[in-house]
């Protein structure tokens, strides 16, 4: 190397060498920001996640041969704990007079007392606020025809709401405080099933219960259920409502004496007789109830 090549890099290394820093610099401030970014992000989907994950705040998981842990079953239901779980048998009603056999199947029978209308009744003195949050889950392995069932709640000192009349209509219609829930029917595996407490009702809930819908068969095979709690989560999602109304959907109607308007209304009608929260019934999609009995009650 010649003299002058060496003195030439003499002279430009220590400003080769600044340059150098500087960028090692300027890249390590990048890494720090970059990885205190994340460790932000990463915080605040911890904290997301905690504050959406579900709390338990009381749980039956029914472990114990012969202990119920406080629940009542309902006469002739069988309500055998055994194996891990509680096993429920579902019957039908022994007598029932011709005149509401024809109408209702062997279904209901009026006159009927609490311990002969739940299917299971937690026990009494939860004390757990609601709040809009506040849900009842469990995991049940479902041998029988059932679709659909009513989570009942009440309060201290009340009843379940279910006595607005003895008349068939009123027996059809939901528990004053109730949220309807659908299941698989039929089906040889593990389901996990989520009940929500009505979000607008922010009382103490003291006990609450399982109520098989009226329009369900209730005439063969078994339940079981394998633990329940109740407790705090995320709240429920708003289902999507097929539109059955809209312009876009409603015909164009020609026909003579009948007015595009008297046809709308009539989608209107079956608008409210669309029912959403499925399965219910055997049907496992949206589906219109019977004239008499609209909507999803």
């Amino acid at each position: 190397m010649a003299s002058w090549e060496a003195g030439a890099l003499l002279l430009c290394a220590p400003k080769l060498s600044l340059t150098i820093t500087n960028d090692k610099l300027i890249e390590g401030r990048r890494f720090l920001v970059k990885h205190h970014a994340l460790m932000i992000s990463a915080f605040a989907l911890f904290l997301m996640t905690s504050m959406c994950q579900a709390q338990t705040l009381r749980r039956w998981d029914f472990n114990k041969i012969d202990d119920r842990e406080g629940w009542h079953v309902r006469t002739g239901a069988r309500g055998v704990v055994m194996g891990g779980s509680l096993w429920l048998t579902l019957t039908a009603t022994p007598k029932m007079s011709a005149r509401y056999y024809e109408g209702i199947g062997n279904q209901i029978e009026f006159d009927q007392t609490e311990a002969d209308t739940n299917l299971a009744s937690s026990p009494r003195g939860l004390d757990i606020p609601a709040t809009e949050g506040t849900q009842v889950r469990m995991r049940v392995l479902n041998l029988s025809p059932v679709t659909d069932f009513f989570l009942m709640w009440r309060a201290k000192g009340e009843d379940w709401g279910t006595t607005e009349g003895k008349d068939m209509s009123s027996l059809l219609k939901p528990p004053a405080q109730s949220k309807h829930r659908a299941l698989q029917p039929d089906l040889k595996q593990w389901q996990e099933i989520t009940c929500y407490i009505d979000g607008k009702w922010h009382r103490v809930i003291d006990q609450f219960a399982i109520l098989p819908s009226p329009s369900a068969p209730q005439y063969r095979d078994d339940l079981w259920i394998d633990w329940i709690e109740i407790g705090s989560g995320p709240p429920e999602l708003v289902r999507a409502r097929p539109d059955v109304v809209s312009s876009g959907v409603v015909p164009k109607v020609t026909i003579p004496e009948i007015s595009q308007a008297g046809s709308a209304d009539a989608f209107k009608v079956l608008d409210e007789a669309l029912i959403v929260d499925v399965p219910k019934d055997g049907f496992t999609y949206p589906f219109m109830g019977p004239g008499g009995r609209y909507g999803p009650n």
